[in-house]
Formats: C-alpha cells, structure tokens, sequence
C-alpha cells in the first residue's frame, strides 16, 4: 500500500474528508448494475466525489455511472445500511414531485421550479405543503403507510471516490444551479412559512 500524501500534517484521504460537500442541491446521475441503468441522486457532493442512496446491495470497488451522455467511473468506498424515517420520508416525497412534474406538459417554468424543489435536501414538511397547493392530495395515514411500506425494504448509502475530469465538469455545472436555488417563499401562500 503506497504511503499517502501529506499536506500539513493531513492524509489525502483526510483532506477529501474536510473539503466543503454541498448537501442543499443533489445531482441527478445513473449507475450500471447487472447490465442495466439505475437512478439515484448523488448528496454531500464536492469536485472529489459524493454520497448516494439506493435499494439494493452494491459491491465495493469501481462502478459505472452517467449524467446524460456524459460517462465516468466511481470508487464506492465505503456503504452502509440507512433507517433514519426522514432520510426515506424524503425520498417518498421527492419521488411524489417528480411524478407530479412528469404530468405538466405545457408548464416548463413550474417543472423546472419543482424540479429544483426535489433536489434542495430537507423541507420534508415545505415540500409537502407545495404538493398540497398544486392538488396532491396524500393524506398524514397514506405518507405513514407509504413510509412503513418503504421502511420494511433496506436501503443503503454509499460513499463514492472520483478521479474524473467529466465528474470535475458536472459539479462545476452544478454549482451554478446550487446559487439561484428558488426561495420557497416565491412559492403562493408561502410567504409566512418562515414565521
């Protein structure tokens, strides 16, 4: 094993550690399993790699992924099994929003608002509150039953390492996105909500 490289005193592996990770907007990225595309929304991302969520068990080691055409390979090096009820609340109710955004055909400026809802981490209970304005109507009994149905399936994180001048491109888009995220208070009958 090579010795890793300092840097006043710090590992390599330790400064990637301590970079600053943005956790308020997710990417959107697939990852190849099995012969097949799957996706899943990378968290706690910086220029050296990412976090993310899936349902089903991964080995360690390198693994395909891709952001629209643009392709490049992971290390995952660490996964761990998830059970925090929030963590998958928030799965549930981003999944809610993308299926709401799939049936606006002639609204892109409230996808694209909407689509930038789903990515901001957090705001279950905002997030919630905007479905019920635009008419999803999903009771306090269906969430609990959704939650207790998502719960009883594992779901596991993992942390991914990148060496990819494609990845170093795609953050560096995506923290264009990460400065205008839209203020939920734009959104109507919001305004109070910080209150």
């Amino acid at each position: 094993m090579a010795n890793p490289q300092h840097n006043g005193g710090m590992s390599q592996a330790s400064l990637q550690r301590a970079s600053v990770r943005i956790n308020h907007i997710t990417i959107r990225l697939h990852y190849l399993h099995d012969g097949q595309w799957h996706m899943v929304r990378a968290q706690r991302w910086n220029a050296t790699g990412f976090c993310f969520f899936y349902d089903q068990p991964l080995p360690l080691g390198l693994l395909p992924f891709k952001r629209s055409l643009q392709h490049f390979d992971g290390e995952l090096v660490w996964t761990s099994v998830q059970q925090d009820p929030l963590q998958v609340l928030e799965m549930l109710v981003n999944e809610q929003i993308h299926q709401y955004v799939q049936s606006l055909h002639d609204q892109p400026v409230l996808q694209g608002r909407l689509l930038q809802l789903a990515r901001v981490h957090g705001m279950v209970d905002d997030k919630r509150r905007v479905l019920a304005s635009l008419g999803v109507k999903v009771t306090e009994q269906q969430w609990h039953q959704q939650l207790a149905n998502r719960m009883a399936q594992p779901l596991y994180q993992s942390g991914v390492h990148v060496r990819s001048a494609v990845w170093k491109e795609i953050v560096h888009e995506a923290n264009k996105v990460a400065g205008v995220v839209q203020d939920l208070g734009n959104w109507p009958g919001f305004g109070d909500s910080a209150q």
